[in-house]
């Protein structure tokens, strides 16, 4: 029997799959065609562990965008492992001790016990946004093909967000790189200034993670306002600095707190 999701589910779509809109881009080289790895096209996809009418839960893909190799692996990152310096995103061995300098002057602790990550510690205030608290993400897992969400507060054991690259099937260290860079990403991308995060990937953590974070806080209003507008032909709720509209579905930030049938 198909499964049907809830209104809360719909809106995690909503909201990850609008984060995603615009970022495609076009590379100039087929893979098949060998060239630049560099220009090699990656499709990033988002799935977030939905839930449903029956309050049974799935991993969903709810959003996807593409970029290149290099536009994902632009920024260099200082990482000091087991106390030694290095640029190099490959190093983060099983058992080591990873300290990240940030760019807002603080620090992050991570360690590694096989294909975890986990965020230890970090330095700095606690609270953040409460879009997205400091700390959002407790622990990445890596995997072959992309890496696995764990949120501070989750339930588990499954994932809260999964994302997997296509496009790199063949190239075995830029993949392994690559992985490492997103796991890196997704466990820092809530300790750092927001605005110095550049790389076309961390939007679509930030998506991810802010969807769900999103729901926990704004859930009942939403709820509400579903209800309230039965019959409409969609509804517009702003809450913790986001507005989700469904149908048509798009995010925009901006203050507020309310409830608008469309």
């Amino acid at each position: 029997m198909k499964k049907t999701y809830s209104m809360a589910s719909k809106l995690v779509a909503a909201v990850t799959a609008a984060g995603l809109v615009g970022l495609g881009c076009t590379a100039s080289e087929d893979p098949e065609l060998g060239g630049d790895p560099g220009q090699r096209e990656v499709t990033l996809d988002v799935w977030s562990n939905l839930e449903d009418d029956t309050g049974a839960k799935e991993l969903s893909k709810v959003g996807t965008t593409t970029a290149t190799l290099d536009q994902l692996l632009s920024g260099e990152r200082e990482l000091i492992v087991d106390g030694v310096a290095t640029h190099d995103r490959d190093s983060l061995r099983s058992g080591s001790e990873i300290v990240v300098p940030l760019n807002t002057g603080d620090t992050a602790t991570l360690v590694r016990d096989g294909d975890v990550i986990v965020l230890a510690s970090f330095t700095g205030e606690d609270d953040g946004t409460s879009e997205m608290p400091r700390g959002a993400v407790r622990a990445v897992r890596l995997l072959s093909d992309g890496i696995e969400i764990y949120l501070s507060g989750s339930e588990g054991p499954a994932p809260d967000s999964v994302l997997r690259l296509a496009g790199v099937e063949d190239l075995d260290a830029e993949r392994s790189e690559l992985v490492n860079s997103l796991a890196l990403d997704a466990l820092l991308v809530s300790l750092e200034d927001g605005e110095q995060i550049a790389p076309s990937v961390a939007i679509a953590i930030i998506a991810a993670i802010v969807a769900a974070i999103w729901l926990a806080t704004c859930g009942n209003l939403a709820w509400h306002c579903a209800y309230q507008c039965e019959g409409s032909n969609g509804f517009e709720v702003q809450c913790a600095f986001t507005t989700v509209s469904v149908n048509p579905t798009f995010v925009r930030w901006g203050g507020g707190l309310g409830c608008r049938c469309n």
